[in-house]
């Protein structure tokens, strides 16, 4: 028999409400992949709420103010 120690308490299995997604997609790339109708895991740029800029490639997500993705770009070309 397992028991459970006197700090533990058994998870809750209550549903939480789900967090309101509060970015604003501006491109999403098509793609004609037909277990992703709705391009759900294609390349994406979005903005969030605080005004940074998130890409969103291959499962991850990065998510930066717009200085830095020009001063990635400028250090980018520097060293191409």
């Amino acid at each position: 028999m397992i028991s459970i120690p006197a700090t533990l308490t058994p998870m809750s299995f209550e549903p939480n409400p789900p967090a309101q997604n509060t970015d604003r997609e501006l491109w999403r790339r098509e793609g004609d992949d037909k277990s992703d109708p709705e391009n759900y895991y294609q390349p994406s740029i979005h903005v969030t709420e605080h005004g940074l800029i998130g890409i969103s490639v291959g499962g991850t997500v990065h998510v930066r103010p717009i200085v830095e993705w020009m001063q990635i770009s400028k250090a980018f070309k520097e060293e191409n």
